[in-house]
């Protein structure tokens, strides 16, 4: 029986329907492949870049860093992989490194972070293309991802302080906050031709009430020449005390310098209250502040010779006082003698022995001076000059001297220290030829000098030339050794 439901049969309308549901399928299928592949390969990138982190943390660098590539390279919607694999190599392979550097500045999609981590990784190394990629990016928004106060930490440390500066001030102007005041400020106060200029920067730090960005502010600022310092620059001391009432002595000794700068007729009263607590400065920044105010004497007072001896940069300072105040045979006395000393210490202190002809303490101090510093010819020539004179003519001396003199052939007190060196073991002849090129010139020698050279001629039977070169000299100017050896036979 023909029911009413059922529908007339035509052969070809059943093919037609299958193939509308094969159709209908397909799309879908494909459909799902457009949606489904792409987050396939998303997480499989996911999965390679995830694993390239545990090789990391393992302490595999390389085999992390291609592992990231891969990631990238499977999916480079995401550049965070290829930052990965730049910073994972950039120390064992930088060669690598550089190169996807550049992929990364060009891949679009590349985020302040990406090039935070690659630019941590790297030092200073790629700051060129930094400089050149950040022109892409609002300064908003690198100020916000904190790369413009980075990329200017990294030409400071590359050496390049109108560089760091220049990105200090962006930073500042896109997000004034008061750390990239205080930046700003440092680095302006580094300056003498921009130290005005960071004056308004510093006191914006320092107002901000935040111990750990005031107080480097105030640190810089108390150390600016007080003429490069306005009264509306310098915060009220009273009022900084006030606000940092937990001060430590570092601190409240910065208040103590603006104070200074800012109120002169009040400097005898602060200087008592210094006093007071001076003990709980360190020594160093005290020593130096006090050799700033050209004050010797108090120096000598607050800082004792043995705080002096514990710290060779305290007694670099405190020696100078006491040459200033005329105590050098106290700091010789002081003199510690694992110390390497400046060249002007060292000078002044030679100066004064020879001065006062104490010649066992210059012999002392000249060999000393030698042994520290083997390369500097003026301690060679004197520590061998007052050996030679006191007739200690040593092969390994003799022969310094001699390869220094060759060196140095136009440097006259190495070769009449030669001389005199080659006269003293019984040379007179060697020592003559030695002094030939000085024999046409007496007026260039000093007295010592003119000493050696009348002995020589002497000793080769020159006796009339010999005293023509005694022409003058003052006995009482020399060391007693060099009278001793003037009127030797």
């Amino acid at each position: 029986m023909k029911r009413f439901y059922d529908l007339p049969h035509h052969p070809s309308r059943g093919h037609s329907l299958g193939g509308w549901v094969a159709g209908v399928v397909g799309t879908a299928i494909f459909i799902g492949l457009l949606i489904g592949i792409p987050r396939i390969v998303e997480w499989r990138s996911a999965r390679l870049f995830a694993q390239a982190q545990e090789l990391a943390n393992a302490g595999e660098p390389l085999a992390a860093a291609r592992k990231a590539e891969a990631a990238y390279r499977l999916f480079p919607y995401n550049p965070t992989p290829l930052s990965f694999a730049i910073a994972a190599q950039a120390q064992p392979d930088p060669t690598t490194a550089q190169r996807l550097t550049r992929e990364l500045l060009a891949n679009p999609r590349a985020t302040p972070g990406n090039f935070q981590t690659v630019l941590a990784a790297f030092g200073h190394q790629p700051i060129e293309e930094y400089a050149v990629w950040i022109q892409t990016f609002p300064d908003s928004v690198l100020a916000n991802s904190g790369l413009l106060p980075q990329l200017s930490r990294q030409w400071e440390k590359a050496g390049d302080l109108p560089q760091a500066i220049e990105y200090a001030r962006r930073a500042v102007e896109a997000d004034p906050q008061p750390a990239n005041a205080l930046r700003l400020g440092l680095l302006l106060a580094r300056d003498p031709a921009t130290q005005a200029e960071s004056l308004p920067w510093l006191k914006r730090a320092i107002e901000s009430g935040e111990a750990e960005i005031a107080f480097p502010a105030l640190e810089a600022l108390s150390a600016l020449p007080p003429k490069k310092i306005t009264a509306a620059s310098i915060p009220d001391p009273d009022d900084l005390r006030k606000k940092f009432p937990e001060a430590n002595p570092n601190q409240l000794f910065a208040i103590f310098r603006i104070d200074w700068q800012q109120y002169p007729e009040k400097r005898a009263e602060r200087l008592d209250q210094l006093a007071e607590w001076q003990r709980r400065l360190p020594r160093l920044e005290l020593a130096r502040w006090l050799t700033a105010q050209e004050d010797p004497e108090r120096l000598i007072e607050w800082i004792t010779p043995k705080e002096a001896q514990a710290d060779p940069a305290v007694f670099e300072l405190y020696a100078q006082a006491l040459l200033a105040t005329g105590r050098e045979d106290e700091l010789l006395a002081l003199l510690p003698e694992t110390f390497s000393l400046s060249s002007p210490l060292a000078t002044a202190l030679l100066e004064h022995l020879r001065k006062e002809k104490q010649t066992t303490p210059l012999l002392q101090l000249a060999s000393r001076l030698h042994a520290q510093s083997p390369e500097n010819r003026d301690y060679l020539q004197l520590a061998a000059y007052l050996h030679f004179l006191n007739g200690e003519v040593k092969e390994p001396l003799l022969e310094a001297v001699a390869a220094r003199a060759q060196a140095e052939p136009d440097y006259r007190p190495l070769r009449t220290t030669l001389a005199l060196g080659y006269l003293q073991r019984g040379d007179a002849a060697r020592a003559l030829e030695i002094l030939s090129p000085d024999l046409k010139a007496p007026a260039n020698l000093s007295e010592p000098e003119r000493v050696i050279v009348a002995r020589t001629l002497s000793r080769n039977g020159k006796s009339r030339e010999s005293r023509a070169w005694l022409t003058g000299i003052q006995a009482d100017s020399l060391l007693p050794e060099e009278r001793k050896f003037l009127t030797s036979p």
